[in-house]
């Protein structure tokens, strides 16, 4: 299998550890399949992660912006993988392949994080819409397996989107 992993976080606390701590895990355990890590141009140089079966592919869009939903798509179908693993919820709605996702938690669905401002307050509005009622909803649906990092964010995924418990 040619298995993508979105890499694009590596270098970032928290979900760049388990990204670098997973795949590095992975490697030693599957020599068979052939592994490709996303990464972003200014990260690529700092990564010390090597293995014959793994390679990097340069992908330069932000998380949550038009360019993951748009220039992310192409990068990743050009690579014509099997299987996808996005690992963190936000992905390119549009892809088509076979998937799975992390979710780390729901922090950003349960504690609003509102400015003062009422400009702002409407444009965040307006993404957390977005982000719950489309990527989320859509990865969750269309995922075929779905990774979180505990018991609690298990529940909390499986009684805030109503999805069996099995498949997290």
């Amino acid at each position: 299998m040619k298995i993508l992993i979105d890499g694009r976080g590596i270098k970032k606390t928290g979900i760049g550890r388990y990204i670098e701590n997973t795949l590095s895990e992975v490697l030693k355990l599957d020599n068979v399949n052939t592994y490709i890590l996303l990464v972003k141009s200014s990260d690529k140089k700092n990564i010390n992660i090597s293995a014959a079966n793994l390679s990097y592919v340069v992908a330069d869009a932000d998380w949550f912006g038009l360019k993951e939903q748009t220039e992310l798509l192409k990068v990743i179908n050009k690579q014509q993988p099997d299987l996808v693993h996005f690992t963190n919820f936000n992905f390119p709605v549009a892809y088509k392949g076979r998937f799975v996702i992390t979710i780390h938690d729901l922090t950003l669905l349960h504690f609003k994080n509102l400015k003062p401002s009422p400009m702002y307050r409407a444009y965040y509005l307006f993404k957390e819409q977005i982000m719950k009622n489309v990527v989320l909803k859509r990865g969750i649906t269309k995922a075929q397996a779905i990774f979180v990092p505990s018991e609690y964010v298990k529940e909390d995924v499986a009684k805030t989107f109503k999805v069996r418990r099995n498949k997290i």
